[in-house]
């Protein structure tokens, strides 16, 4: 961004814009009147629009051609400068309707944790000697239950059977 020639009636960017397009509007409108007094002064005026070799290079036509062209580019600037306030406004707009709020916390004491053992759970055979025992005794409880025959097979029983299904898939 260039800087903005900063008067009594120009302030900012914006106004420095309007400003142009104004003039250059009112420029255009003088140099295509069918007057020939108002197109002196239209080609007048140029001088300020233009640098004078811009002027002493172009003819009539590219004048205006070139005067448009400055005219819609101030108007496009315009309009972007419109575009970027309004964001502007737009963004602090939510930031004012950002509300906080504090939400009061409670400080509850927790009751501590407790960690029960039922009683009746036996304690975890701790020796060799102990879960062998606890095994048997397991064992023991299964067999006397009331276990159709099919399924309360030996050790012996049970590999017999294994192997027997394994020869009958090598056969096959």
């Amino acid at each position: 961004e260039g800087e903005v020639p900063v008067s009594e009636t120009i302030k900012t960017r914006k106004d420095w814009i309007d400003q142009e397009v104004v003039y250059i509007t009112n420029t255009l409108n003088k140099i295509l009147s069918s007057d020939e007094k108002l197109q002196q002064e239209g080609l007048d005026e140029l001088g300020y629009l233009l640098p004078i070799f811009l002027i002493n290079n172009l003819k009539g036509d590219e004048l205006i051609v070139y005067l448009k062209a400055k005219l819609e580019a101030a108007k496009l600037v315009m309009k972007l400068l419109e575009h970027e306030e309004k964001v502007k406004n737009e963004i602090k707009v939510d930031e004012e309707e950002e509300v906080f709020v504090d939400v009061a916390q409670e400080d509850t004491a927790e009751e501590p944790k407790h960690m029960a053992i039922d009683e009746e759970e036996e304690e975890a055979p701790r020796s060799i000697e102990e879960r062998v025992k606890a095994v048997q005794e397991k064992l023991s409880s299964v067999e006397s239950s009331d276990v159709p025959e099919e399924n309360n097979l030996s050790l012996g029983e049970i590999k017999n059977r294994l192997k027997d299904a394994t020869n009958s898939e090598d056969e096959s």
